[in-house]
């Protein structure tokens, strides 16, 4: 099986332009984000950040450069979580832009996609029906109430 990283790396290897990729990782109740940026050479992360306690009263802390940043949010659900996100770095001027401006492609990390999913794979309609049939939200409740 080949890793993501060299999957990715591939891909990376292809590039003739700079690319910026915000990547989610959802828990029960956070959001991690991250911000690369990637052209011929491997991904660099330029962004990091979390929003912890979705569903209540949450916090939002990233670090972007060598500034570190938090602010208190309320946030109902992961999908208010990834907004509170998007505004962050709509925020963020960089070059004279807002950081979200930049971004050309967004992933999200899904921890286990059965033995349909082993690689990185493009998100198509297609590939969320397959991702449905696996019912990812039952395994992780499962798990954590284990």
């Amino acid at each position: 099986m080949q890793s993501i990283n060299s999957s990715i790396h591939g891909v990376f290897n292809k590039l003739d332009y700079t690319m910026r990729i915000l990547v989610f990782n959802s828990g029960s109740s956070s959001l991690k984000f991250q911000v690369f940026e990637a052209n011929a050479t491997s991904p660099v992360s330029i962004l990091q950040g979390v929003v912890r306690g979705v569903g209540d009263e949450a916090t939002c802390e990233w670090i972007y450069g060598a500034e570190r940043k938090r602010i208190t949010v309320s946030v109902a659900g992961h999908d208010a979580a990834a907004q509170c996100v998007l505004d962050v770095l709509d925020d963020i001027a960089d070059a004279g832009q807002s950081l979200l401006s930049g971004v050309t492609a967004i992933a999200h990390r899904i921890v286990h996609g059965g033995e349909l999913f082993t690689d990185a794979t493009l998100i198509t309609d297609r590939t969320l029906a397959a991702l449905d049939t696996l019912n990812l939200n039952k395994s992780v409740e499962s798990t954590a109430d284990a």
